[in-house]
């Protein structure tokens, strides 16, 4: 049997990428296509696939040394031992070179997202996006890693090395031996994303997920980056809205003292202060709120289980091109309870 074109690229933008690219693609890469696919607004971009991922392993020639000082840790009970594996490791993947030929694709690629946003050197997110090759219920959200505002063809090539090095962080390599996970099936892609310069940005859920009310849609945020809200560091606003009438039925607005937000000076992602002026002020107003519910029972009714999405809002652009849904995944405990999916699982990678 032939291996399908799609399968031998190194690079599919957002709008060729489906449900079914999983394997390689990784799941945040499958859900971001899946939504473009059915219209949602999502930041433009595209994924290295994990074709590139096993290029640059066989290319390089340190696919099979990875593997050898791999199965070594199943016999470690060491800490540091692991930690210092670990690190041998990322840096064999962080010095090695790329391909002439791929480091080109991957900088046009770059120029191109570019020249869509229209402004040279496009502030990025490199995220990683695990693949398990035949491993449906394995579970890696959280374990590897994201860099945000990446703005130049070198910086996203050192980036994505970085994704693929987050492959095999400590806890990553003890989590896939304590589940029995064979390393050498655990792929990644490189999701590669427009920066959302987020005014404000937070979650929504398509079933209240402190009472399991699936007429309701709970949407919470804050200001600045999504991160305040998804780590907790602040208390967000708290919208409730009929799922039926889309009326608002609940608001409780916070007062939200520092927001995670790009710092123009240090050129970093930090906590900063929220002006006095902003802290009682809603962080969305009702506009976003009908246009963020209108997206939400969009992607319910496509998934067709309860779901957790990820919005921001662009401080730069116009309504409604401005809000943005940057992941979508199935809300895990009350489609368990309720019988939606038969067991938690996440489905983004």
């Amino acid at each position: 049997m032939s291996i399908p074109e799609k399968c031998k690229k190194n690079i599919l933008w957002f709008e060729d990428i489906s449900k079914d690219d999983l394997s390689i693609v990784g799941g945040k890469g499958a859900n971001l296509g899946e939504l473009v696919s059915i219209g949602i607004r999502v930041p433009e971009g595209f994924v290295v696939t994990s074709t590139a991922f096993k290029n640059f392993m066989t290319q390089t020639g340190i696919w099979d040394e990875i593997q050898r000082l791999l199965r070594e840790t199943k016999s470690i009970t060491k800490p540091s031992e692991i930690k210092e594996t670990a690190e041998k490791i990322q840096n064999m993947i962080i010095s090695a070179k790329l391909d002439k030929n791929f480091e080109k694709e991957l900088v046009e690629a770059y120029e191109k997202l570019c020249k869509i946003k229209k402004e040279k050197n496009t502030k990025v997110a490199v995220r990683s996006s695990a693949t398990a090759e035949d491993l449906p219920s394995a579970s890696f959200a959280g374990m590897q890693d994201t860099y945000l505002y990446v703005s130049t063809p070198e910086s996203v090539i050192k980036h994505v090395k970085k994704c693929w090095a987050s492959l095999y962080t400590p806890r990553a390599i003890v989590y896939r031996n304590q589940m029995n996970i064979p390393h050498e099936n655990v792929y990644m892609a490189v999701v590669i994303q427009a920066m959302v310069r987020s005014k404000a940005a937070g979650v929504m859920f398509t079933v209240n997920p402190i009472t399991g009310d699936e007429n309701e849609i709970v949407i919470e945020g804050s200001w600045g980056l999504g991160e305040a809200v998804v780590s907790g560091r602040v208390i967000p606003d708290h919208f409730v809205v009929d799922k039926n009438t889309k009326r608002i039925i609940k608001k409780q607005i916070a007062e939200k003292t520092i927001r995670i937000d790009w710092d123009p000076y240090t050129q970093t992602v930090k906590e900063l202060p929220v002006f006095p002026q902003f802290r009682k002020m809603p962080s969305i107003n009702e506009k976003e709120i009908a246009l963020l519910v209108e997206y939400a029972k969009k992607i319910e009714d496509h998934y067709g289980v309860f779901m957790d999405i990820e919005w921001a809002i662009d401080r730069y652009e116009n309504f409604p091109e401005k809000v943005k849904i940057v992941q979508a995944r199935a809300e895990t405990v009350w489609n368990v309870k309720k019988g939606k999916i038969q067991k938690a699982e996440s489905t983004e990678m």
